[in-house]
């Protein structure tokens, strides 16, 4: 599949090595069908990707579904206690054996025959058995699994490709993101549904939006006019972490409003955290995670402080996120639904502010990139004035733009390099 597409993309001059340059990403990595099929196979199928969080999959036989690129999948805590990433495609026919988003089961049974499946993926029941030849091997027809799985502080990853680099290797300065995010849990976090947004985009722009804090005022005017937010001229950052990941924090918070968040929270949460990592690496943590870290671990996880969203390309203009809404363990009731309350009036959701604005302007960039004469996203804000700091780090201006640089780099590296 790759040397048909590249030949093809090739011949039109529209190779992936000629679409990003210093500052800038051609349109048609945007618009161009084939080149969406091609990071299904570079990207989504060639590198690790996000698939859950252990704290779904808290008993044997609780699972999740969802896909990595197209091909689905079911994430279960095997009969062993181990979590296992399926394909969710029966071994018979092909009709997937699982339809639900979550739950738990002793089996997967396939609708369309009735094979059934181990929470292992192994084959433990055919109807009519006997009308097959003595000699059929039924061991070789367990469900297929992905080639690599990993978990880091509880995210789990997989990766439909053998030969990639190790998990540790992948996430690179981005595992200090998860780690403070993590940090703030007494244990696993408590997990909530997911809501799911259909957008009218390219997967690229929810990914490059997460970490695009010169939008803000912009994009977002409604929330600064309600005072849901404020946005102190210096206040902020933006980090390249390498490897495509890249992180946005929105404003810099001192000691007063760290003890707000603690006296709200609960005395059994933060007596429980405090002994967990001590007083000062507590009110580290609280106070990094407060400051609103928005990450994004390439090619489609994103951490926004309470919530995971999960990016899930469906074609060239079209792309499925997930939000799943996430408690730190140990707090209180009262507080858990005050920051309900507060992430979904406010901030995301279909009767939030930012998502809605933001789908809205998903679309509308969608729309712009078909202008054929304007050939070029412009990704330079703060080109050339970014510092290094000791961990390696890019680190550019709350409205500068290293994040975006990061994210079209490595799609570029990915896009042209040899699958391993």
């Amino acid at each position: 599949m790759d040397i048909k597409f590249i030949t093809k993309l090739q011949a039109e001059q529209r190779h992936p090595a000629s679409l990003v340059e210093e500052g800038r990403v051609h349109r048609q990595a945007f618009v161009d069908p084939e080149i969406f099929e091609l990071e299904l196979d570079r990207i989504f199928h060639g590198t690790w990707v996000y698939v859950g969080y252990e704290g779904e999959l808290a008993e044997r036989g609780d699972f999740i579904t969802g896909h990595i690129g197209r091909q689905p999948i079911i994430v279960v805590r095997d009969q062993e206690g181990a979590i296992q990433v399926l394909m969710n495609r029966c071994m018979h026919r092909a009709a997937t054996v699982c339809s639900e988003p979550s739950g738990n089961k002793r089996f997967f049974t396939c609708p369309y025959h009735g094979w059934a499946y181990e929470r292992d993926g192994s084959l433990v029941s055919i109807p009519g058995q006997e009308a097959y030849p003595e000699d059929k091997d039924f061991k070789a027809l367990s469900l297929t699994k992905a080639a690599k799985v990993g978990s880091y502080r509880g995210f789990i990853f997989a990766s439909l490709n053998p030969n990639v680099p190790s998990l540790e290797e992948h996430l690179g300065n981005a595992r200090k993101y998860i780690d403070r995010f993590a940090d703030v849990s007494v244990g696993l976090y408590e997990v909530e549904p997911s809501q799911y947004i259909d957008t009218a985009c390219n997967w690229k722009l929810v990914a490059d939006n997460v970490v695009d804090g010169y939008h803000l005022p912009y994009t977002h005017a409604s929330t600064m006019d309600i005072g849901a937010i404020a946005l102190p001229q210096d206040a902020g950052e933006t980090r390249d972490l390498g490897e495509g990941h890249a992180s946005l924090k929105i404003v810099d918070l001192n000691d007063s409003d760290v003890d707000s968040y603690i006296q709200a929270a609960g005395a059994g949460y933060i007596a429980a955290l405090e002994s967990a990592c001590g007083e000062e690496r507590m009110r580290i943590a609280l106070k990094e995670n407060l400051e609103g870290p928005y990450v994004r671990i390439f090619p489609n996880l994103l951490l926004l402080r309470d919530q995971i969203r999960v990016i899930y390309p469906k074609a060239v203009d079209r792309t499925v996120f997930s939000l799943r809404f996430m408690y730190p363990r140990g707090i209180t009731a009262e507080e858990r639904e005050r920051r309900k309350l507060d992430i979904n009036k406010k901030w995301v959701g279909h009767g939030g502010f930012n998502t809605p604005d933001d789908g809205e302007i998903f679309a509308r960039v969608q729309e712009g990139l078909n202008v054929e004469s304007a050939e070029w996203y412009l990704i330079d804000r703060g080109l050339g004035r970014e510092r290094r700091d000791a961990s390696g780090d890019l680190v550019g201006t709350r409205e500068d733009e290293p994040g975006q640089r990061s994210l079209y780099s490595h799609w570029q590296h990915l896009m042209t390099g040899a699958r391993g």
